[in-house]
């Protein structure tokens, strides 16, 4: 056993302490007996820490470790946070180091000594408190716009700008009263309950916009997204509120977080103060020539950020916006509105406890990730001189319709041998192709074929996949391969788990999804942006016949009207965040329920359906081609 410090003089711990009077008196933090200091600065403690082969520092980089955070880091010596830090970036160069600073960290005198924080050898990133402080001080009134930004540029101009752009901005800790509660400690005491959560939702929505588009690293203290409350410590750390959260909250969160994700601009875009008046504050962030503020290639874009903190009074305001902006602004929380400039002048009235966000250019979001549609047309569909469609010259003359039209994908659904019913999904050999699939013209002058090729299937049963670890498989082998979940009908939790544990897009059908108005809005939240968008599959009606039946109505397949129909519902998909969206071809072409490829459950006029060469017009080209570009697949 090992001989610990408190145990004797001898032990090799000893030194690591600081004894008054052995064994019973010793330094403590801030005089708690149970917490007693540590000398950081001993060599052997360093070692055990920082030095040795099996370290804390190595042991735990070497187990993934990418990132520390030092909780009060002006109580530990410079020296021991330079030495960890130097010794943490020589193992792993992108790892970080953060640390608990509860001032301005340009200006932290600890101990006597001015800290050297920012300065390139000890942190990386800072909690920025200062931050919290501005934040909450005007949203309760305590200070004025102008005040607050005096505030806020001492902060940017003392911060070099990389620690400007890495600092934890907090609205919340452990050690600090939790958000939603601070916000409601200034309400009046006779307004209504319902009264009080409409204050006091306003105002968590218009701090957390704040937080979620200026520069910096938003860090959100759990549970204050889900509108959880708690005074001073220890009620500042209850626990998750399962099942009760706070959806109007959790929602908000959700989608002002999956704009800042999805935006370049609002990360690393320049910022540039508008307006700091009263009860306003408002910024811009701005990106141009592709370049960042650190000039990194990222995405061109502006955005608008209004705050009004008056709880009672709409305000009308005025900006002058001409040197950035001209046309109109779309506001991505309120369904992609747009707003008109009148020659860069913005005319908005915002209500009371109003936040705003404005876009410039609602598709200049990020390098990363790209928007993507494409056609859904089973191989036997195109026209072909041997009365089905297959894989020679009519696949890749369609092909060349994808791609002159700005397609980029194609599904061809399964090229198994057909059972009863013609369906590829109720086929004879799951691991067999279709025969009737290959092009005699080509194998004639390409091949040469011998023997024939026969496979058996018998005993065929449903039994369970291998799930989790046939995926794990994949994913070692061939890295991150570009999987679709078809979680469609009745899925049991596990199944969706494990589309979720593996990030798969899943798929949304239109026809599930809408009553078949063609006024109404369709709408993919931006943080289930990674997802499938479909106006049918191959077992649904076209659009147009699901149309007609919705509303009890005849729409001649040929007609203006028809095509007005169609063409809506393609846009609504096509302008939805969702990253792809595919159309059947039959709806692309404006066809009705004769059109459609397979009735589930029926075994009979199913997967017959050809489309003509002639249907693949220059308009129909051309039409497919610019909404393509328009919404920036």
């Amino acid at each position: 056993m090992p001989l610990w410090a408190y145990q004797s003089q001898d032990s090799p711990y000893y030194s690591w302490y600081r004894f008054k009077d052995f064994p019973e008196t010793y330094d403590c933090w801030w005089g708690i007996e149970t917490l007693p200091n540590v000398n950081e600065l001993e060599p052997s403690y360093q070692d055990f820490i920082i030095f040795q082969e099996n370290s804390v520092l190595k042991y735990w980089q070497r187990s993934g470790v990418r990132g520390w955070r030092l909780d009060v880091a002006d109580e530990l010596p410079p020296a021991f946070i330079k030495n960890f830090r130097k010794t943490m970036k020589e193992i792993d160069h992108e790892s970080i180091l953060i640390g608990e600073v509860w001032e301005d960290a340009s200006n932290k005198i600890s101990y006597g000594e001015r800290r050297e924080y920012l300065l390139g050898e000890e942190l990386d990133a800072a909690t920025n408190y200062p931050f919290r402080n501005i934040l909450l001080d005007f949203i309760l009134s305590k200070k004025d716009g102008q005040s607050i930004h005096a505030e806020m540029m001492r902060l940017f101009e003392n911060y070099p700008l990389y620690h400007f752009y890495s600092a934890m901005n907090i609205t919340g800790s452990h050690d600090v009263p939790r958000l939603l509660t601070v916000l409601s400690d200034v309400l009046p005491e006779e307004i209504s309950s319902e009264e009080k959560t409409r204050l006091q939702n306003a105002r968590i929505k218009l701090a957390s916009l704040w937080q979620l588009t200026f520069p910096g690293i938003p860090s959100i203290y759990y549970g204050d997204e889900a509108g959880l409350e708690g005074g001073q410590d220890p009620q500042n750390r209850g626990t998750f509120p399962w099942g009760r959260e706070n959806l109007d909250i959790l929602n908000w969160y959700k989608e002002v977080i999956s704009l800042r994700n999805h935006y370049d601009v609002l990360q690393t875009g320049h910022w540039i103060p508008l307006y700091a008046q009263g009860d306003i504050y408002c910024y811009l962030r701005r990106i141009e020539n592709n370049l960042d503020v650190f000039r990194e290639i990222k995405k061109n874009n502006t955005a608008v950020v209004l705050l009004n903190r008056n709880a009672s009074k709409e305000i009308n305001l005025s900006l002058d916006l001409s040197r950035w902006c001209q046309g109109r602004l779309v506001d991505p929380l309120q369904n992609y509105e747009e707003v008109i400039l009148d020659e860069g002048m913005l005319n908005i009235t915002l209500q009371p406890l109003e936040g705003r966000l404005l876009i410039q250019d609602r598709w200049g979001d990020s390098l990363e990730k790209k928007r993507e549609s494409g056609v859904l047309l089973h191989i036997t569909s195109p026209p072909s001189e041997h009365g089905i469609g297959g894989l020679g010259k009519e696949a890749y003359e369609f092909a060349d319709f994808l791609e002159r039209s700005g397609q980029k994908l194609w599904q061809i659904l399964p090229l198994n041998p057909p059972a009863l019913g013609d369906s590829p999904y109720q086929c004879f050999s799951a691991f067999a192709g279709n025969p009737l699939l290959i092009d005699p013209d080509g194998l004639r002058d390409e091949f040469v074929l011998t023997g024939e090729a026969l496979e058996a299937f018998s005993n065929v049963r449903w039994v369970d996949g291998p799930g989790e670890k046939f995926f794990t498989s994949i994913k070692k082998d061939l890295g991150d391969i570009p999987l679709i979940a078809e979680n469609l009908g009745h899925l049991t939790p596990a199944v969706e788990d494990l589309r979720m544990t593996f990030s798969f897009p899943g798929m949304k059908v239109m026809q599930f999804i809408m009553d078949g108005r063609q006024c109404e809005s369709f709408k993919i939240p931006l943080y289930e942006k990674d997802t499938v968008v479909y106006t049918g599959t191959h077992d649904n009606d076209t659009i147009l016949g699901w149309y007609n039946q919705k509303n009890n109505c005849e729409c001649l397949e040929t007609d203006k009207h028809a095509k007005e129909i169609c063409w809506h519902f393609i846009e609504l998909a096509f302008k939805s965040n969702a990253q792809r969206v595919i159309i059947p071809l039959q709806d692309i072409l404006c066809l009705g329920s004769k059109a459609r490829m397979n009735i589930p459950g029926t075994i009979e006029n199913n997967w017959i359906w050809r489309f003509q060469k002639e249907d693949l017009t220059n308009e129909v080209e051309a039409v497919l081609k610019n909404l393509t570009k328009k919404t920036n697949r």
